[in-house]
């Protein structure tokens, strides 16, 4: 009986080799592949793509912000707020805080007695808080009182309630920073410093910050 053929020493081992080159060609295609799609994108949707979910691409915008507002971006003790930018600055009645442009807070007050700081009597002239209102604010033509001030001009002309003569200043009526009205700060001096330099042009002020977006809407 013949015997059979003897197939060539290593000619298995061969085929076995040279079986995985195929999938590694193909996963080299793929990374090309992928590569020049990505590559193809323009440099926004790239950025896009890879921010987080709270992070919006108008997140500097005065509407970004309202959004990181009403989010759990701030702590319920104190209010955190990232500003409004565009030179607009907030004075919160209610947490007694004006926040820059920016979003650094500034202690402030307004209302006489018993009426300062309380965001529910700002009908009372000459002792209730300020008034809220979008305001541009101009330098005092005189000192205040020995000191500079700013006017406190409404946007639309009208004086709420009909209180008018509304500044901001230095603490004048003691260390507890009453006002017949007038928003009175601790460190007015930063905050004058930043009106005369440009960077404040007018100031939005509200009983809390929860009604923002009504006074946002006038500017």
């Amino acid at each position: 009986m013949p015997l059979p053929i003897a197939r060539p020493s290593g000619l298995g081992t061969t085929v076995a080799a040279a079986a995985p080159s195929a999938p590694a060609a193909t996963s080299a295609r793929s990374r090309t592949r992928d590569v020049v799609t990505t590559a193809s994108l323009p440099a926004t949707d790239m950025a896009l793509g890879y921010a987080r979910p709270d992070e919006p691409a108008e997140r500097k915008s005065i509407f970004g912000a309202l959004g990181r507002l009403f989010s759990g971006d701030r702590e319920p003790e104190r209010p955190k707020f990232a500003g409004l930018g565009g030179g607009t600055a907030v004075y919160d009645i209610s947490s007694k805080t004006v926040f820059m442009p920016d979003g650094t807070p500034l202690e402030a007050h307004s209302g006489l007695g018993e009426l300062i700081d309380d965001p529910r009597h700002v009908a009372v002239k000459n002792k209730g808080a300020t008034p809220p209102n979008v305001y541009r604010m101009v330098m005092r033509e005189r000192l205040f009182h020995g000191v500079e001030a700013i006017r406190l001009l409404p946007h639309d002309g009208v004086n709420k309630f009909n209180r008018d003569g509304l500044l901001a200043h230095h603490y004048l009526l003691g260390p507890s920073g009453q006002s017949n009205g007038c928003v009175s700060f601790k460190d007015y001096d930063r905050f004058l410093a930043a009106f005369k330099a440009g960077k404040v042009k007018r100031m939005v002020v509200v009983r809390t910050l929860q009604e923002l977006p009504v006074y946002v809407a006038m500017l």
